[in-house]
C-alpha cells in the first residue's frame, strides 16, 4: 500500500516496548527524546507538522526529573501546544475546550483550587480582570445568559468588585448583584433591583439608609412611613382607611 507501518509484537505481562536511548551525558533541559510527523506542502516540501519531544530538566542522580512536549504547526511555525512536567501538571498554550459535558476537579485531603491569573501590565481603574461566561445554545446560535465579573472599581486600580449577571429585561444580560471593596470600610453590596427577603438584620450602627423621598412599605399597601410626602423633611404616617392608604399622622421637619 501507499502507508509505511511499524509493527511491534510481544508477549508477556508488559506486552511489547519501545524504548529511545540517548547515550550522551545530558545537562538540564536537553532534550532526549524527539518524534516528528512530517508531511508534503502544496509546494513539494517536507514539512514537520506535528512533535513530541522528550525534555530532562534536572539531571540530578537520584533527583531527575524530565517533562514531556508536544507541538503543532501553527501558520507555518512549530509551536509548543502542551507541556505535562514533572509534577505531573500539564499546561497549554492555547484555550482547553472540553466537549464532554463535565469538569471534575478532585484533590486528595486537600481543597481544590481554580486559579485564574490577569498577567501583564498593572491593571488601571475599571479592568475586567476575569470573567465567568454562562452561554446557552438557543435558536440555534450560542448566547450569553449571564455570568460573573471580577473587575477594578470605576474610582480605584487596586480594590475590586464582584458584578453578577443575569439574563433580564428585553433578553439582556444585566447586573443583578455588585459586591464591592472600599478603602476604608467593609465591601459594600448593591441590588440594582428589588430584595426580597425573610427577615432584614442590621448588626451595624447605620441603619437602613433611604434616598429623599424614600419610605418604608407594609405588603398589599396596608400601612407606609414616607419621608417628604408632603414637605421637605416631613416624615408621614399612613394607613389603610379601605379604600387607599391615608395619612393618620405626619411629623414635620
Amino acid at each position: 500500500g501507499d502507508q509505511d507501518i511499524l509493527k511491534i509484537e510481544g508477549s508477556g505481562a508488559n506486552g511489547p516496548q519501545l524504548r529511545t536511548y540517548d547515550s550522551s551525558t545530558a545537562s538540564d533541559d536537553d532534550g532526549f527524546g524527539l518524534i516528528d510527523m512530517a508531511f508534503k506542502d502544496s509546494g513539494g516540501n517536507e514539512t514537520i507538522g506535528n512533535r513530541i519531544k522528550s525534555v530532562v530538566n534536572d539531571v540530578t542522580n537520584g533527583t531527575e526529573d524530565t517533562s514531556l512536549e508536544f507541538y503543532t504547526l501553527n501558520n507555518a511555525n512549530l509551536t509548543k501546544a502542551l507541556t505535562l512536567d514533572n509534577t505531573q501538571n500539564a499546561t497549554f498554550a492555547g484555550d482547553l475546550t472540553v466537549n464532554g459535558g463535565d469538569f471534575d476537579l478532585t484533590k486528595t485531603n486537600g481543597s481544590p483550587t481554580i486559579n485564574m491569573l490577569y498577567d501583564g501590565n498593572n491593571p488601571s481603574a475599571n479592568t475586567l480582570l476575569h470573567y465567568l461566561n454562562y452561554k446557552v445554545d438557543y435558536d440555534g446560535s450560542h448566547q450569553d445568559w449571564g455570568g460573573i465579573e471580577h473587575r477594578t472599581t470605576s474610582s480605584s486600580s487596586v480594590r475590586t468588585e464582584l458584578r453578577f449577571n443575569v439574563k433580564s429585561t428585553s433578553g439582556n444580560v444585566e447586573n443583578a448583584l455588585t459586591l464591592q471593596g472600599q478603602s476604608s470600610a467593609v465591601p459594600n453590596a448593591t441590588f440594582p433591583g428589588s430584595v426580597t427577603a425573610a427577615n432584614f438584620i442590621l448588626t451595624g450602627t447605620d441603619g437602613f439608609n433611604l434616598p429623599s423621598g424614600g419610605f418604608v412599605d407594609w405588603a398589599n399597601g396596608d400601612a407606609r412611613i414616607v419621608e417628604g410626602d408632603t414637605n421637605n423633611y416631613s416624615l408621614s404616617f399612613k394607613t389603610y382607611d379601605g379604600s387607599a392608604c391615608s395619612t393618620a399622622l405626619r411629623l414635620e421637619g
